[in-house]
């Protein structure tokens, strides 16, 4: 355990996203001006701009766009807004009355906004309000919440209790040979994790033994980005381990989830490793200032771990932050390129490198030296450290 955990590249050529940060003021400013059928048009024009032409009718009334194996359909009238997403089909050999007992749960929490309502035997989101009540931070969560709960129930839905999709998701398949690729690389993380957890436990170091086990499952993700049950399953286990409860419990449920991986069925793997499209991204599309304020304090308890010699300490702190920044966000290619670079560089190296490495990459995204070109000019927190040239 001399070295740091494997990483290996994302599979994904891009983690940036569509949504246009600047068209928002615009939005507000729609509202407050009371055009309110353009502050829809506009806040699907701040998800992507693509939408207004590729997914409405030609007078901009009726929009139908996918997302995953569900469709968002929008009607907008001059005096309502009506937003009506078909969800899964009940089953047919039983299972609906706690299907319908889990709905019923769910339109309590965590759905805020919208319901999910029966129709003869569709499950459906349902939203609509007066077209002067759409104020937007109001509807850009509506849209969120739908996409978001629709993606993480309709495979745990379909598992536990026999529903099925109204109709097949649209994916892009990886071939064979990726996903062969993919299956072993992720056996491997799942395997050398157990043995970094094991190391840590002896040594009764339980909160890195946490660390190494959430890094690993947000590491999986960053590289593949599961769809499907694999992801919802991911994502659970993320939020129980993130929990304020005994380190005890989320050990103990972290090992048996890893083991659940190690032991999943090959062919149920490569079923949830595609690419699919999406209106609404389930991450979030977070400002350079935000992001700085949320490396802020592994930034600081990094310089201390490295200060005082725990090299693995900073190590790890600084790849939660960094894959926190993955797991929760869409990442501009320049950040992105700048982050995996030297995870990449750091992987399987020694520790007390590592660090300085790590350190100097979080450092050069706090000062704002994140291009090959400005950090090539940069000289290194260490190299002034220790007077290099």
């Amino acid at each position: 355990m001399n070295v740091t955990p494997k990483f290996f590249k994302s599979l994904l050529d891009s983690r940036d996203t569509t949504v246009n940060i600047q068209q928002w003021e615009k939005v507000l400013q729609l509202y407050k001006e009371g055009r309110y059928k353009d502050v829809i048009y506009g806040i699907l024009d701040y998800v992507d701009p693509a939408i207004m032409q590729k997914r409405g009718n030609a007078d901009k009334t009726v929009f139908n766009i996918p997302h995953g194996s569900a469709v968002v359909n929008i009607d907008i009238t001059n005096d309502q807004l009506n937003i009506q997403v078909p969800f899964l089909r009940l089953p047919t050999d039983g299972g609906q009355i706690p299907l319908l007992r889990q709905v019923t749960q769910i339109n309590f929490t965590p759905l805020d906004l919208a319901q999910i309502k029966l129709q003869e035997d569709l499950l459906t989101f349902h939203y609509e309000c007066p077209i002067e009540l759409a104020e937007p931070y109001k509807i850009y969560e509506v849209f969120r919440e739908i996409c978001t709960y629709a993606d993480y129930y309709d495979d745990l839905f379909i598992s536990d209790f026999g529903a099925s999709w109204i109709q097949e998701p649209v994916t892009e398949k990886y071939d064979a040979t990726t996903l062969d690729k993919v299956w072993n690389n992720v056996q491997f993380l799942l395997n050398e994790s157990l043995k970094y957890v094991d190391y840590f436990e002896r040594h009764r170091q339980p909160l890195l033994a946490l660390d190494v086990m959430i890094i690993t499952l947000k590491k999986i993700e960053y590289y593949v980005a599961p769809q499907g049950l694999l992801r919802s399953k991911i994502e659970a286990t993320v939020r129980f381990m993130e929990q304020n409860i005994p380190p005890t419990d989320r050990l103990a449920k972290g090992k048996k989830f890893i083991n659940e991986l190690i032991n999943f069925n090959r062919k149920d793997f490569d079923k949830d490793i595609y690419k699919i499209e999406v209106f609404v991204p389930y991450k979030y599309n977070s400002s350079m200032d935000n992001i700085k304020q949320n490396f802020e304090f592994s930034y600081k308890n990094a310089k201390t771990e490295i200060d005082r010699g725990d090299h693995v300490g900073a190590c790890l702190s600084l790849q939660f932050a960094f894959f926190n920044l993955f797991y929760y966000n869409d990442v501009r290619d320049d950040l992105s390129h700048f982050v995996s670079e030297a995870m990449i560089k750091t992987s399987n190296m020694p520790w007390n490198e590592a660090s300085k490495i790590l350190y100097d990459t979080m450092d050069g995204v706090m000062k704002g030296n994140i291009t090959k070109e400005q950090a090539k000019k940069k000289r290194s927190f260490w190299d002034t450290l220790f007077g290099r040239a």
